[in-house]
């Protein structure tokens, strides 16, 4: 999971877009060059995007790309005591814009979730709960559904955009850059904000 050219909140959220972009258009293409991976792709967008060859607007403009969830919970696949929820808490406040940010509170920071998912998933952020899901997998992200991915990074770009955070790096500490970063940097938002006023 760790990538030597991953080193900021930016560059992790640019590449785990690219990769999901990827592998949905590798999975819906009858390519089948061995060279070609979601990977490699991922990370020539990722290089792209650094160098300024591509912008982040280009590449998430397309609105269909996040087109209306399946009616099913997200993480387990039922269909039973559904309700919204929220990829990106409205409750946040990163800054004093949160309580009223559009963002926050458009149809595209929402998703299904079942009774059951919502009680086990508690406090813990979208990246820690499918990683509880699938324990000692260092795969786990392979497992999100794409537009719902796709959704929850937009979403928090915007909103680690908003309060300057996109080019702060390992968040939680653990020495590498991994997704697991960008929900410590939502769960850690008070101590965050007030040192970077």
């Amino acid at each position: 999971m760790a990538d030597q050219n991953l080193k900021t909140l930016r560059d992790l959220i640019w590449y785990e877009y690219a990769k999901v972009v990827a592998r949905s258009i590798l999975q819906l293409s009858s390519t089948t060059r061995s060279d070609v991976t979601s990977d490699s792709m991922a990370h020539q967008t990722l290089h792209d995007l650094q160098v300024g060859a591509l912008s982040w607007s280009d590449m998430t403009g397309d609105e269909s790309q996040l087109a209306e969830d399946p009616k099913a919970c997200a993480y387990c696949g039922s269909t039973d005591h559904l309700a919204h929820e929220n990829l990106v808490p409205r409750s946040l406040v990163l800054n004093e814009y949160c309580p009223s940010c559009e963002i926050l509170q458009a149809p595209s920071n929402e998703f299904w979730i079942c009774r059951a998912c919502d009680a086990r998933k508690g406090n813990l952020g979208f990246y820690q709960f499918y990683k509880r899901l699938a324990p000692g997998s260092e795969m786990f992200c392979d497992r999100i559904p794409a537009v719902l991915e796709m959704k929850y990074l937009r979403t928090v770009y915007e909103c680690l955009q908003c309060a300057r955070c996109l080019d702060l790096g390992d968040i939680d500490g653990d020495g590498v850059v991994t997704v697991l970063d960008i929900d410590y940097a939502l769960q850690s938002r008070g101590q965050m904000w007030n040192v970077l006023l």
